[in-house]
């Protein structure tokens, strides 16, 4: 068996950079979510 090399992420320099956009993203969107629940309720 012939090992595949690590592929490198697109964009960022690692993988760990795009989890913590992602999670980042998330929490933004929940935040966001909760004020717009709340002005609009």
């Amino acid at each position: 068996m012939q090992e595949t090399p690590e592929e490198k992420p697109p964009v960022f320099s690692s993988w760990s950079v795009w989890y913590w956009l992602v999670a980042g993203v998330l929490a933004a969107l929940i935040v966001f979510f909760y004020f717009f629940t709340k002005n609009y309720s």
